[in-house]
């Protein structure tokens, strides 16, 4: 089964595993460089949509691969517990990880494949959009896919779809947004949503506000509650229809 929980215990717990052997990485860390082959330091964050940290549940550094396979060469090492930025994923060759089984491969800053099975994201989906796919839409369902889990957005959902776009205050709410998406002739009522699409709901529980949802493009949603969670279609309540986002929301 592949997991990656949230939480302050299990990296307190990594960290402290990794206290006596930080002066034999840095040892290993000055060899490596002498003959050459390029290292980031622990802590160092680069710059990609999503910065991950690397988890090989070791000392061990973990491999930066040529392509999304061990049979491809390695380029350059990540040390045990350094961020790594993230740009966007391929479905590649099955490897067993710190996480489990997955066929995910991260593409990195820098260049260089990893396997998502050694980085630790917060997530059990993939939170950066798959490679090649550089829509407006794509980022916005990866977002929301990395912040499976969080909490703060209870009651927030309108908020959550406009911060998966990059913007907010757009709407007041997520009736206020439906009904500007119908009057201007956006909303569909088709069940076979389109991830990034965004999902409009009634239910008895909603004061009134409606409540929004983003679509994953597969029949599943992600959802503002007590924690963002995946869910359904009858989640939400009684479906009113869906609605590409504003071509005005910026996105990430």
């Amino acid at each position: 089964m592949w997991i990656k929980k949230r939480g302050s215990g299990m990296a307190t717990t990594h960290d402290q595993r990794r206290r006596p052997i930080r002066m034999f990485i840095m040892l290993i860390a000055a060899m490596i460089s002498s003959l050459g082959i390029g290292l980031i330091a622990p802590g160092a964050a680069s710059a990609g949509i999503f910065t991950g940290r690397v988890d090989t549940g070791s000392s061990l550094p973990l491999n930066v691969r040529q392509g999304p396979s061990t049979g491809t060469g390695v380029v350059r090492t990540l040390p045990n517990g350094s961020a790594v930025g993230l740009n966007c994923y391929v479905h590649g060759q099955a490897v067993s990880g710190r996480w489990g089984v997955t066929d995910i491969w991260d593409q990195i800053d820098g260049g260089g494949w990893v396997s998502d099975g050694f980085v630790y994201t917060g997530s059990n989906n993939p939170v950066v959009p798959l490679c090649g796919s550089n829509t407006k839409a794509d980022h916005a369902v990866a977002w929301a896919n990395s912040m499976v889990g969080a909490t703060g957005y209870d009651g927030w959902c309108e908020r959550f779809v406009e911060n998966a776009y990059g913007t907010t205050g757009r709407y007041g709410s997520a009736l206020a947004n439906f009904n500007a998406q119908q009057a201007a002739g956006r909303i569909s009522t088709s069940t076979n949503v389109p991830a990034g699409a965004l999902a409009f709901f009634r239910n008895p529980y909603d004061g009134g506000y409606g409540h929004v949802e983003i679509s994953r493009g597969d029949g599943s949603f992600v959802s503002t509650a007590a924690t963002v969670r995946v869910v359904g279609l009858s989640y939400g309540g009684t479906f009113l229809g869906w609605a590409p986002a504003p071509d005005s929301w910026p996105g990430r």
